[in-house]
């Protein structure tokens, strides 16, 4: 029986996905998983970078779009 996907190639695997797997698996605690998302902290708030807040405030200061 055909169905309607099984005449669909399947695509190589992601390799940012694949990264994400290769950290998951890495038994280290003080790791950091920056590959995918967001980064936390250990009780799960977003960590935002002083960098990338001084660069968004100075976007918004010119009008200009992130």
């Amino acid at each position: 029986m055909t169905t309607t996907f099984s005449t669909l190639t399947k695509l190589p695997a992601d390799p940012i996905y694949g990264m994400q797997v290769i950290f998951k698996s890495d038994p280290r605690p003080n790791k950091i998983n920056l590959s995918i998302g967001v980064c936390q902290d250990p009780e799960g708030k977003v960590v935002r970078f002083k960098a990338a807040v001084a660069a968004e405030e100075r976007l918004h200061l010119q009008k200009l779009s992130k």
